[in-house]
Formats: structure tokens, C-alpha cells, sequence
């Protein structure tokens, strides 16, 4: 069963996609307009996105900028110690998501600017398999929960998860079903892949593949990842259900 349900929490309009799992339980969604909690957690997942960092020309002044704006985010918060009203606090949301776009735009890196779920992807997901019961709401929760990748290895997103964060649902984004481990280092699958999601090809000009992937669907970023991987040799490390 797929369906939604309207709730008004206290910081905007939310959106709550219900959805049942054959254990019965039922799952929520992702809201429609972005809540100071949500871009905090988002910029701590993009400055935790080490293959999304590794593919910027200057990562360090990338990760300072970032850090200075996620501050002044923080101090704006305890500067009103809690007495902001909702049209406030939507404001103050709505100020950083533009300068999380203006800071993209100086770097020429994809926009990281926190867009919303619309539900629109619910049978995609199901279609695919995801159990959003599996996924978690932060990269970091899923390396707490399934360990770090290992020596030499890397956690790599098949769907990417700093360009579309808010866009699809984050248990679904850092879902095991989503994530796959890869030789990283010099000369390897990881690094390869990378560099590929970074350049420009024919088929994506006058765009880096990564955003012109991006603007494609869940499904079909997901099935573009899974033949990416078999592509540079890695069939073999993709779940079974996948090699094929």
C-alpha cells in the first residue's frame, strides 16, 4: 500500500509519504519545504561525503566555506534561543538553502542546495526493491550501523547522495540496498568511477555526468550507477541480484 497523509508540524508544511511494509509497519516520508534541522543534517552529510569531496579542484576551501556558513546558520539559531516564530525560522531556512546554491555556483560544483521529496518516486522505489525500513537518515548512521568499508575499500552511493539529498527520501539514499563496497585508492574502481562522474561526455555536453545524471529519475540514476560499476569491471562486486 502507498499513500499520503497531510501534517502540519511545528516548522512548515510536511508532506508524510506512508508507506506499509509486509511486516505491516507503516514508514514516513520526507518533507516538502526544508526545516532547520533538515539543512544541518544535510550539510553534515555533504562534509561527510568524502567521493563527493575527493571530485572538487579545492576541496579544503570547499569544506571552510561550508563550515563557516553552517556556523552562522547555528548562530543565527542561539541568537534566537528558541522565540523565533515559524515565518522566522522558514526565513532563516530559506536564506541559507540560497546561499548553499550561491557557494556551489562560486565553486562550479553541483548544486547542493537542499530540494524537497515530492513522493513522486514511491513506485520506483518499490519497483527497485527498496525497503525504506533499512535505510538510514544519515550517511554517518549507516557506517555506525554496517561498520566502516574496510582497508583499501570505500562505501560508494549508486545513487549519489549529496546532489540528491531532499530530492529522494535519506533512508533510501543510505539504504544497504543503495551503497556497495569498492576498492578505493589510486588506479581504482572507486577512483575511476569518480572520475568518470566528474567529466564531461558526449552523451552529457555540455554537463559533468553527475549533473546531468541528476536530473534524471530514481530508477534511472540507479540503473546508470549499477551499469557504471559493471562498465569499469566491477560486476562482481554489486549483490547478486544486480550482476546480471
Amino acid at each position: 500500500m502507498l499513500g499520503y497523509a497531510d501534517l502540519r508540524l511545528p516548522r512548515g508544511d510536511y508532506i508524510v509519504v506512508v508507506r506499509q511494509t509486509p511486516a505491516g509497519e507503516l514508514l514516513v516520508g520526507i518533507c516538502y519545504n526544508p526545516c532547520i534541522d533538515d539543512l544541518l543534517a544535510h550539510v553534515d552529510d555533504v562534509l561527510n561525503d568524502a567521493e563527493f569531496l575527493d571530485s572538487l579542484a579545492d576541496p579544503e576551501e570547499f569544506i571552510s566555506d561550508l563550515q563557516s556558513l553552517r556556523q552562522d546558520l547555528q548562530q543565527k539559531i542561539e541568537t534566537h534561543g528558541g522565540r523565533a516564530t515559524e515565518a522566522e525560522l522558514d526565513e532563516i531556512a530559506d536564506d541559507f538553502n540560497r546561499q548553499l546554491r550561491e557557494l556551489s555556483e562560486a565553486h562550479g560544483v553541483v548544486d547542493i542546495s537542499f530540494r524537497s521529496f515530492d513522493g513522486d518516486h514511491l513506485d520506483e522505489f518499490a519497483e527497485l526493491g527498496f525497503d525504506a525500513s533499512r535505510g538510514f537518515e544519515t550517511f554517518e548512521d549507516f557506517k555506525a550501523a554496517y561498520g566502516d568499508a574496510g582497508p583499501g575499500q570505500a562505501w560508494h552511493h549508486i545513487v549519489e547522495q549529496t546532489r540528491n539529498a531532499g530530492r529522494f527520501p535519506a533512508e533510501i539514499l543510505h539504504n544497504p540496498d543503495n551503497l556497495v563496497r569498492l576498492p578505493h585508492g589510486s588506479g581504482t574502481i572507486h577512483n575511476k568511477i569518480s572520475a568518470y562522474y566528474s567529466s564531461i561526455q558526449p552523451f552529457s555536453r555540455p554537463y559533468r555526468v553527475r549533473e546531468w545524471i541528476t536530473t534524471k529519475s530514481f530508477k534511472e540514476q540507479f540503473e546508470f550507477g549499477v551499469q557504471t560499476i559493471k562498465d569499469f569491471g566491477g560486476a562482481h562486486l554489486l549483490p547478486p541480484r544486480l550482476r546480471d
